[in-house]
Order: C-alpha cells, then sequence, then structure tokens
C-alpha cells in the first residue's frame, strides 16, 4: 500500500496498491513528474525510468545508464537512415561527386538547369556516406559551412539538405522551400561512373 495522503474533513490516511497507473496534467503545472518520484519513493519498490527529454532533471536518484550508441557509417546503415526519412531508393555504385561550393543564391529549378551535363543532384544518403567516410580518412570536413540541395522530397513534402557538417555530426534535414535561395545553400552534384564491387563497402568517391 501507497500513503498518498489524508482524506479532507476526517483525516483518514489514504492509500493505494501499485497497479496500473496513468498520471496526466498539464505541462510544468501539474506535477506529474513530482507525483511519480513521489510514489516510487513511498512505496519501496525499483523502478526503471526512460529519460527522454534533453536536459530532463527529475529523477535524480539511482543508477543511470548512458544510451546506447552504434558508430556507423557504412553505406548499408547510411541508406537504411536516409531511405526511411525521404522514402526514396539509392542505386549502389561508384560516384564521382563535386564538393566545390557551387550554384548558390538559385531557386531549385535554376539549379537544376546549370548542373553540368552527365550530372546529377547527388543522394542524401550517398552524400552522409561520402562526407563521412571522407572524414573518418583524412579528418577534413565536407560540407562544414554550407547545404548541398538534393532533388529528393521529404515524407512532408519539403526538398532534403544535406550539409553543416561540425562537431555535433552531418544536418538532413528539409526547411527550404524550391524558390528558397541563399548564399549557403548550392547543390554538390553528382554522376555515377561504375558499378560497386562485392568486396567493396564503402563508396569510393572524387571530391
Amino acid at each position: 500500500m501507497i500513503k498518498l495522503g489524508y482524506e479532507v474533513n476526517t483525516g483518514k490516511e489514504v492509500g493505494i496498491n501499485p497497479s496500473h497507473l496513468i498520471v496526466t496534467g498539464i505541462t510544468q503545472l501539474s506535477g506529474k513528474t513530482t507525483t511519480l518520484e513521489a510514489l516510487i519513493k513511498r512505496s519501496g519498490l525499483k523502478a526503471v525510468i526512460f529519460k527522454t527529454k534533453i536536459g530532463e532533471k527529475s529523477f535524480t536518484e539511482g543508477t543511470e545508464i548512458a544510451p546506447f550508441f552504434r558508430d556507423r557509417s557504412d553505406y548499408e546503415f547510411v541508406k537504411s537512415l536516409i531511405e526511411a526519412y525521404a522514402k526514396e531508393k539509392t542505386q549502389p555504385g561508384i560516384y564521382e561527386i563535386s564538393f566545390a561550393r557551387k550554384l548558390t543564391n538559385l531557386t531549385f529549378e535554376e539549379q537544376k538547369k546549370k548542373i553540368p551535363k552527365g550530372f546529377n543532384f547527388t543522394h542524401p544518403a550517398i552524400l552522409c556516406e561520402a562526407i563521412m567516410s571522407h572524414y573518418k580518412e583524412t579528418g577534413e570536413r565536407l560540407l562544414e559551412d554550407w547545404y548541398s540541395r538534393t532533388d529528393i522530397l521529404s515524407s512532408h513534402g519539403f526538398l532534403v539538405d544535406v550539409g553543416d557538417f561540425d562537431s555535433d555530426g552531418v544536418l538532413v534535414f528539409s526547411h527550404y522551400l524550391p524558390d528558397d535561395s541563399g548564399d549557403d545553400l548550392g547543390v554538390s552534384f553528382s554522376r555515377r561512373i561504375g558499378d560497386l564491387k562485392s568486396e567493396c563497402g564503402k563508396i569510393p568517391f572524387f571530391s
């Protein structure tokens, strides 16, 4: 039995038995987390807490287990992440990719017309694989202070962009509209120049 408090007027102690429980209330006003902390402490039972909010300051007692992180940048892993986000399939192969900061301050249609013949917008998964593999080999960050626009639509209808590769990682997002332009929004175009050999685990590229 968990002691909740005392009944109004009578002063009779009120308690509940541990069972299925839902705590609801207005965020930052109702004391949901405080209620859960009190129930756990008063019951004397053990509990497993999943802290999913960044900067969560509650539930400070107990043993904290750091989140699991898998450090991978191989093609299949990156491809699965991007395809789940953008709902488009990639074509494995050997790609020549230009990482020069070109075609900035242009809309999507203007960029599309100016891409060299034989080249295309680079798929986000291929861009991520290339820049992360290059960073692991050389320590150089490609697309460090600008974004490469792609022709892939995200699940909510915006074009997917890749870039801003700083110490926090590579940013893959969909924020700019096709008519948007800017000095930090260019195109890292590419072309497929060969098949990916079975023994090769990465996508070779030329920057």
